[in-house]
């Protein structure tokens, strides 16, 4: 007997339901087509018109993500590990990133010069992408560079997720300052589950795995001895497709000369070499350049009193070179127009030798800069560290880049890098 009321109220309950729920719909569809209870017919061009009106809803309401379009739905700033992002809807999703800077120097009290050099600033990039709960991305955010100018020999650590060392050895009679390259920001898609090993920010794999970075900012070198022998100079901020060169704000007696930025598909190239009068060398050779995801530095100096800043982090890195900064790393987005992609997962060899649309002009084609995944993105934007936005070609114009919060722009990023993700919902 409890049973068949249970079930009858059941019944009766959903009953009320479905009535409840069929007013609803009724006094949607009337109010969408105009139709009253003292029309005398229906009209059936009007029926479908307002079906498809509530197929229309039903397909932007998705009652299964408790997100709405417009809900960010990740973000975060340097942690020091790759952090795991997984999609909750299904749907479209906007990444934007923004790469690390370089570190800033300091005015030393008795060079007399009033000025100080500066790290390269980071840059920006952003993209849509649909994606799913089965896709599993992966976040790095860069970790700016850091500066040293005491006295003696040391080591400024590089920023985080790319950004170079730099060294410091003073000599009697003069005043260094050096910094290490801020580190890129990037977005990660192994595809399948990675090891801790492939985690590391260095991993050949988890480098291949890249769809998207931002570039991070070459470290300065800043040197004194007298009012006719001294040097300041910046890192070089990130690209865009190409990064900038160290940049010689002031000198005295020092070659302009100076390490580049990072491409699409190459390292940065430096001035260096172990021959005297390095700091006044008018050619640059291939003796420290950036690599693949790491800015450059100076590995076993043979010099007595050498020092450099770091090269920033990037899809490239930024070059080093002796008593210079660095330059900065470029960025790259699948699916951006004027990148290059790599070839494959167990490689970092530019996709142009594979795709042989790409090999004579491989920043002509979006196919060629799509990862070897197959994600990419769309409606993507891409501002280098000086606030130039790069399509294929660098704008003519700064137009800059939203700051993290995006209730304001700036020029380029300083300081650490930033992520953040933001739902879009379902097309």
């Amino acid at each position: 007997m409890k049973k068949r009321l249970r079930d009858l109220t059941i019944f009766i309950v959903g009953i009320c339901l479905g009535l409840t729920l069929s007013v609803l719909a009724y006094s949607y569809l009337a109010q969408e087509v105009g139709y009253s209870p003292t029309d005398t017919e229906w009209n059936v061009d009007n029926t479908k018109d307002a079906i498809d009106d509530l197929r229309d809803v039903a397909k932007s309401c998705d009652f299964s993500c408790r997100y709405v379009p417009g809900d960010v739905v990740y973000e975060s700033g340097y942690l020091g590990f790759g952090d795991l992002f997984e999609p909750p809807c299904d749907g479209d999703y906007r990444i934007e990133l923004w790469g690390a800077s370089g570190g800033d120097g300091e005015d030393l009290s008795n060079d007399g010069l009033n000025g100080n050099a500066v790290g390269g600033k980071g840059g920006y990039t952003k993209g849509e992408i649909s994606l799913d709960p089965t896709i599993k991305l992966y976040v790095f955010v860069g970790g700016k560079g850091v500066q040293r100018y005491s006295a003696g020999v040391g080591t400024a650590t590089g920023g985080y997720n790319g950004g170079a060392d730099g060294y410091l050895r003073e000599s009697a009679g003069y005043y260094r300052q050096i910094s290490s390259g801020g580190g890129a920001t990037d977005i990660r898609y192994f595809g399948t589950t990675p090891t801790s090993g492939q985690l590391a920010w260095d991993s050949d794999i988890g480098l291949n795995s890249r769809i998207m970075v931002a570039g991070g900012g070459g470290g300065m070198h800043q040197n004194y001895a007298t009012a006719s022998n001294y040097s300041i100079i910046d890192g070089g901020s990130a690209g865009g497709l190409t990064a900038y060169a160290a940049y010689v704000a002031s000198t005295g007696g020092f070659s302009t000369v100076t390490p580049t930025g990072g491409t699409q598909i190459s390292g940065g190239q430096s001035s260096g070499g172990t021959s005297v009068h390095d700091w006044q060398s008018t050619s640059l050779t291939n003796t420290y350049p950036g690599k693949f995801g790491k800015g450059a530095t100076i590995t076993n100096p043979s010099r007595s009193d050498i020092s450099q800043g770091g090269g920033g982090g990037g899809y490239y890195g930024g070059g080093a070179g002796v008593w210079k900064a660095a330059g900065g790393g470029s960025s790259f987005i699948s699916g951006h127009s004027g990148c290059v992609a790599i070839k494959s997962g167990s490689t970092s060899e530019p996709r142009e030798v594979k795709i042989s649309s790409c090999s004579s002009n491989p920043t002509s084609s979006d196919e060629c800069s799509i990862h070897y995944s197959g994600l990419y993105f769309t409606n993507t934007k891409m501002v280098d560290g000086k606030g130039y936005e790069w399509t294929s070609a660098k704008a003519s114009t700064v137009t800059g880049m939203p700051s993290h919060s995006s209730l304001s722009s700036m020029t380029g990023n300083t300081g650490d890098g930033y992520a953040r993700i933001t739902y879009l919902g379902r097309q």
